[in-house]
C-alpha cells in the first residue's frame, strides 16, 4: 500500500528523501535566519551556499578581509554568514510545527539532519553518502565524519554544534 511521511519540524533540522535512483530531495526548510531570507526572496539559494565557501575558513574577519560591504537584508554578507543559524522558528507550547507531507514510494529513505550536517555538508556529498553504504549506521557515520572535516572556523563556526543524523527506511 501507499505510505505516506507526515514531518512536524521547527528549528533548524531539515527532513530529505533519498529515492531508488540516488536522487536527494529536501523536503522541509530549517528556520534559520539565512533560510528565512532564501524563503522570502531577499537572497538566492546559490548566494547563501556560496557565503559558506567565502567565509568558512576565516578566522579572523578584521585582519583577513577587505571591507566586506555587500548589503544583504541590512547584514554585510559577513554579519549574515556569522548569523545565519539564528532560528527564527521554533516549536514550544505557543507555537505549531510547519506540517510536511510526502508520498513515499518503494525504495526511498528518509533523512533527517540538525544544522549540524546540512551547513556542512554539501548536498551532493549527502546524497553519495548513501552511495555504496550497506547500512543507515555506515550512512549516518559518513555524514557525521564528513561535517567535523567541514567544520567551520572563526565568527559563525560549528565546532560546538549539534551533529545529527538519523536515516529511515
Amino acid at each position: 500500500g501507499k505510505r505516506t511521511a507526515i514531518i512536524a519540524h521547527g528549528g533548524d533540522c531539515r527532513a530529505y528523501v533519498r529515492k531508488k535512483d540516488g536522487r536527494l530531495i529536501q523536503l522541509t526548510q530549517d528556520h534559520g535566519l539565512l533560510s528565512n531570507y532564501v524563503k522570502r526572496g531577499k537572497i538566492t539559494a546559490a548566494k547563501a551556499r556560496s557565503l559558506n565557501e567565502k567565509f568558512s575558513n576565516v578566522i579572523n574577519p578584521g585582519a583577513e578581509l577587505d571591507n566586506v560591504v555587500q548589503v544583504v537584508g541590512g547584514y554585510t554578507e559577513l554579519g549574515l554568514y556569522e548569523n545565519g543559524n539564528i532560528v527564527t522558528s521554533f516549536v514550544n507550547k505557543d507555537t505549531e510545527p510547519e506540517i510536511t507531507e510526502y508520498e513515499l514510494e518503494g525504495g526511498d529513505q528518509l533523512l533527517f539532519t540538525s544544522d549540524g550536517i546540512h551547513d556542512l555538508v554539501p548536498d551532493s556529498d549527502i546524497a553519495s553518502a548513501f552511495a555504496g553504504s550497506g547500512s543507515s549506521d555506515e550512512t549516518v557515520d559518513h555524514l557525521l565524519n564528513k561535517s567535523k572535516s567541514n567544520i567551520r572556523v572563526g565568527p559563525g563556526n560549528k565546532t560546538d554544534d549539534d551533529r545529527s543524523a538519523l536515516v529511515v527506511g
